[in-house]
């Protein structure tokens, strides 16, 4: 079907400026591959041969060579791109391949004369057996609408012109020229921005348009003496331009700043942006065409500069109010993380303290316990005297430096590590 002119040329489409005398939707290159036949390979031309049977028993009641080899050409065209071409733009090699194939002789086939009421009664039988509406008054009626609520969602021309297409083959209506299709778009887009205009006209106050100029002037550093002299100056505007991800203190208090300016702005044209009902993709349309455009583009803009500076606002609004949560949540994040870092090195330490202190510990239970082995034997052997008994003891304790004081200790760093277990 013809959806694969539209994508496989997105790089030939012509960006449409903005409330001007509308340029074309497709480059000369693309436009000439819209309105002529598709190029097929040899093995795709077999889609000519490999007729539904309607039109295999249609072509036995045909008698003159033109009439059939062109049938054929307009039933194989049609399935792959869902229109008809005169018979003057018929690719030469398709008629010679066709008329190989049926056994006709290339030279009476005469496509000059395949025209007229001939040419034409086949494409409208060909519609009627394929399921297709013509493409006319009705259906003419049926695309307008949907061409116009098309631009009401999405401004870019290319994509409303893909649109179109893409309606035309999923409600099975034949797919006219290139032009046709632009005629209708043109009048489209044209509705949907003097609608846009009107709106502006009646219900923008002066206070708005004050707010709105405001950002096409001189910053304030740039009005200063020492400044006065620079070529290249700064405007309002650019300093909402660029959303700096940056997660320096200074540069989070420059998106803070901004953002609330924003919203002073946003909510001062809230009315009028409610009366516009201006769609996700039209709001981001428009505003990239601001950040990507030089002050003096924009202020020369007589006609829409409103319009392209309120979309702005309302895009860099939302846009710093995203950056900011993400600004937020990624402040939010680096704490947690270096409390968790914390906490990990406070367990690591304490798990370092504990086994130094288990250690301790171990070691004067295994002194205790060699002492109380050296007394049990110096006051078991009967040899000694008992005086001469207790200054062994003596000496045995200042030996082995053991003391009251020292097992108290034990006690009471074994008592704080249980507490701090059970915590």
């Amino acid at each position: 079907m013809l959806t694969w002119f539209v994508h496989s040329e997105q790089r030939f489409f012509v960006q449409q400026n903005l409330l001007m005398p509308r340029k074309e939707y497709l480059t000369s290159e693309a436009r000439q591959r819209f309105d002529n036949p598709p190029v097929l390979s040899v093995d795709q031309k077999m889609i000519f041969l490999e007729a539904p049977q309607w039109a295999a028993d249609y072509v036995k009641t045909l008698h003159t060579p033109s009439n059939k080899v062109g049938f054929l050409l307009q039933v194989g065209y049609f399935r792959v791109v869902s229109r008809f071409f005169t018979s003057n733009r018929f690719h030469q090699s398709d008629v010679d391949f066709v008329a190989a194939r049926i056994s006709v002789d290339v030279n009476a086939v005469q496509m000059d004369n395949y025209e007229g009421r001939t040419s034409l009664r086949h494409r409208e039988d060909i519609l009627g057996y394929f399921g297709f509406a013509p493409f006319e008054k009705s259906s003419i009626e049926t695309l307008i609408e949907e061409t116009q609520r098309l631009a009401h969602v999405q401004t870019r021309p290319y994509l409303i012109f893909e649109g179109m297409v893409d309606f035309l083959q999923a409600h099975h209506i034949e797919i006219p020229t290139y032009q046709s299709l632009k005629t209708i778009l043109d009048k489209a887009l044209t509705s949907f921005e003097q609608n846009l205009e009107s709106i502006l006209n009646k219900y923008l106050t002066t206070a708005d348009i004050l707010l709105l100029e405001q950002l096409l002037v001189e910053h304030t550093s740039y009005q200063q003496d020492s400044k006065k002299h620079l070529k290249v100056k700064r405007y309002e505007i650019t300093f909402f331009k660029r959303i700096s991800q940056s997660m320096e203190t200074k540069q989070i208090r420059e998106r803070v700043t901004n953002f609330e300016s924003l919203k002073i702005m946003y909510l001062q044209l809230l009315p009028i942006v409610k009366r516009l009902k201006l769609s996700d993709t039209t709001v981001q349309f428009y505003a990239e065409y601001v950040i990507n455009n030089q002050v003096t583009q924009i202020a020369t803009r007589s006609t829409n500069r409103y319009l392209l500076l309120i979309s702005f606002i309302i895009h860099q609004y939302c846009m710093l109010g995203d950056a900011l949560i993400l600004t937020l949540n990624s402040a939010v994040t680096n704490y947690v993380n270096g409390c968790e870092n914390l906490v990990k090195q406070q367990l690591y330490q304490n798990r370092m303290q504990t086994a130094q202190l288990v250690s301790s510990v171990a070691n004067r239970s295994s002194t205790h316990i060699d002492v109380l082995g050296a007394i049990e034997q110096i006051i078991a052997n009967t040899t000694i005297e008992a005086l001469s008994k207790v200054t062994l003891i003596e000496l045995l304790f200042k030996n082995k430096r053991l003391s009251q004081k020292l097992l108290q200790e034990d006690q009471q760093r074994l008592k704080a590590l249980k507490e701090a277990t059970k915590k």
